[in-house]
């Protein structure tokens, strides 16, 4: 079943994404470690997903301006339940997922699964924010103050989305736990992404590019021996 979920991560992912997944991730087996940050991949290897994003648009651009013309068109389209959707997910954690794993799970009973979740958003940040501090691109309310009104603030740049990110990669890691939840986990990614750009703090082009690089990180998290050796000691734990 996992074999089959790779498959369709890789169909699913960019050309860019495919340069990355049937190049790039074929040769992670044999990859060696010469420092591990993270859990299952090593720095290079984290370095080499970060490095497939391009170049964001440039402020003012017409890229830019196609960007600012759709966080406008969802500030103007706010209703009370987009903005109350957008403030359940402005903290990201794992618990955003809750409503499709089960409120039956819980860390108590449950401590080898809630780490693996752990560990797969470590893997995550790292790979986003080693983007985002290349690229350095500025929030769409502080890029356009006069226009674009955010919910609320946040830190940290905006390219690409740390939780678009995050929600792909774990949703990844998650369909794979949960193989009859794929399209759930990921459809859940989807929404959590779009809050961000309804809420104005994110263009759609940061929680695309989110999307992709989730989509490749989860994609190379499955390719892992280690991984694959932990997501079978979670999978008997749940079976307990």
């Amino acid at each position: 079943m996992t074999s089959k979920f790779l498959q369709y991560m890789i169909s699913s992912l960019s050309i860019r994404g495919l340069i990355l997944s049937l190049g790039f991730i074929g040769s992670l087996a044999l990859a060696k470690d010469t420092a591990e940050p993270t859990k299952w991949l090593s720095r290079a290897q984290e370095q080499a997903l970060s490095d497939t994003v391009p170049t964001p648009a440039a402020l003012n651009s017409s890229q830019d301006q196609t960007d600012l013309a759709a966080i406008l068109q969802a500030q103007k389209s706010r209703t009370p339940e987009i903005e109350a959707e957008c403030k359940r997910d402005e903290t990201f954690s794992y618990k955003l997922f809750q409503s499709v794993y089960g409120d039956n799970l819980t860390p108590e009973h449950n401590p080898k699964f809630f780490q693996f979740l752990k560990n797969v958003l470590e893997v995550s940040r790292v790979v986003n924010e080693t983007a985002k501090n290349k690229y350095q691109r500025l929030r769409p309310y502080q890029g356009h103050p006069d226009v674009v009104k955010s919910l609320f603030a946040v830190t940290g740049f905006s390219y690409p989305s740390g939780h678009s990110m995050g929600s792909f990669t774990l949703a990844v890691a998650l369909g794979a736990v949960f193989p009859e939840k794929q399209q759930a986990f990921l459809d859940r990614a989807q929404q959590i992404a779009q809050s961000r750009v309804d809420a104005g703090v994110h263009y759609p082009s940061d929680i695309k590019e989110g999307e992709i690089l989730g989509k490749a990180t989860g994609a190379a998290l499955l390719a892992n021996d280690a991984f694959q050796a932990d997501l079978t000691t979670v999978k008997a734990e749940l079976q307990k």
